[in-house]
Order: structure tokens, then C-alpha cells, then sequence
């Protein structure tokens, strides 16, 4: 994974309040940010979109 999305991983992480935990993808946004796709302990899906600075603006 490319280092650009460091700090949007580490965002959309700690947004899943532990739930989340296996990065699967991410990819930039065109915008500067990250789409990021995580799975859980269940192996469900989770989408994360979060910019460099750390901000999460959507997570579900």
C-alpha cells in the first residue's frame, strides 16, 4: 500500500472503535483523500474515506 494513505489508515482504524482491523485496499479519492476497504473479525466488508490529515468523513 502506498505510504500517501498512512495517515487515513491509521484514521479509518481507530473510527471502528476496534471492529475493523484487516486493510484490504485503498486508493485515492481524487481529492487528495483515501478510499479505504477494511474487513473485520467476521470478514465483513467496511468503507472508510479519509483525507492525509487524518479526518474520517465517512465510515460504514
Amino acid at each position: 500500500m502506498a505510504p500517501r494513505h498512512g495517515s487515513a489508515l491509521a484514521a479509518c482504524r481507530a473510527a471502528g472503535d476496534g471492529e475493523a482491523g484487516e486493510i484490504v485496499t485503498a486508493v485515492d479519492d481524487g481529492r487528495g483523500g483515501s478510499l479505504v476497504w477494511l474487513t473485520d473479525a467476521d470478514t465483513n466488508l467496511w468503507f472508510c474515506s479519509a483525507d492525509a490529515r487524518g479526518s474520517v468523513y465517512a465510515y460504514g
